[in-house]
């Protein structure tokens, strides 16, 4: 497994002790902070032959599988944002960087800045696309509470925000619907047709922080894979947060999440990647890998 993750310090003269979630971030700039930033935790399928990966200072490299399947030569570095990436999504062989400094800048496969899609003065925390008939919406959540979307090839806002009242840890989208996490552990959702928050659709799932979701189908019945700060993950019911299912095994905090063939991977802060089994909630066994699996892709029968 390919460990994506990054020590990025916030700050001068400090050293990354441990893996801590995106909510730790402070919004005072003054004050020194050691972090150790998650970079993403998206589950959006690995279809393009170029992805890009966080380097050190500031810049983003995009590694070309078809020449180096191993990775280990760069075929182009980009740069000019001046912090820590939190979220990449590819779209085509172009891609999109949510950062710490509130904004998301769109490359294309050449390392060049087409647009930089600004608005929030707190860390964008995670990013959805939405391909539509007649362009692209880029949808982004972010510490100030903000849901924003965007016109990917002009870079502007489409449409006012919307406040959730809660720093956004995660989203994922099924349905033509962007379902939200929450720091204060409640899930929303928002309608990607109209563009508005879906009256009464907040839903308290946890009391700790929600890292990492995932919107699947089971049967007829649309869940939710909800992972929360130091709890087992859940199966839940995407409309009334009924629990279906807990995945028991080690204590945990899971940053990222992933389902295939009937497994759920979960991507924690130790070395660990643990897989349970999504029928039973039972666990099936670990893999080893990097420390902080803050992504997880499956692709050509590989994790």
């Amino acid at each position: 497994m390919l460990d994506v993750s990054e020590d990025i310090v916030v700050g001068d003269n400090c050293e990354v002790k441990s893996l801590e979630d995106k909510e730790e971030i402070t919004e005072n700039e003054n004050v020194a902070v050691c972090e150790e930033i998650i970079l993403d935790n998206s589950q959006s399928s690995m279809e393009d032959a170029t992805t890009p990966a966080m380097g050190q200072g500031g810049e983003c490299k995009m590694y070309d599988y078809s020449a180096d399947e191993n990775l280990r030569r760069d075929s182009v570095v980009v740069s000019g944002n001046a912090d820590a990436v939190l979220a990449l999504e590819c779209v085509e062989s172009n891609f999109l960087a949510a950062c710490l400094d509130g904004n998301v800048y769109y490359f294309n496969n050449d390392g060049q800045l087409l647009s930089t899609l600004r608005g929030s003065n707190l860390a964008v925390t995670c990013i959805t696309i939405v391909k539509e008939k007649y362009g692209t919406t880029v949808y982004t959540g972010s510490l100030d509470s903000r849901i924003r979307y965007y016109d990917l090839e002009t870079g502007l806002e489409k449409g006012l925000e919307c406040n959730v009242l809660s720093p956004i840890q995660t989203m994922d989208r099924a349905w033509d619907t962007v379902f939200v996490g929450t720091r204060t552990g409640f899930v929303l959702q928002f309608e990607c047709k109209n563009n508005m928050l879906i009256p009464v659709s907040s839903v308290k799932f946890s009391d700790q922080s929600i890292l990492a979701l995932r919107a699947m189908k089971e049967g007829p019945r649309k869940v939710l894979l909800v992972a929360a700060r130091s709890e087992n993950v859940t199966i839940k019911d995407a409309q009334t947060g009924l629990l279906l299912r807990t995945l028991v095994g080690p204590k945990m905090t899971v940053y990222s999440l992933l389902f295939e063939d009937g497994k759920v991977f979960c991507g924690t802060s130790s070395h660990q990647i643990h897989v349970f089994d999504y029928a039973s909630g039972t666990h099936a066994g670990t893999h080893s890998g990097g420390k902080g699996a803050v992504c997880l892709r499956a692709t050509g029968g590989l994790l």
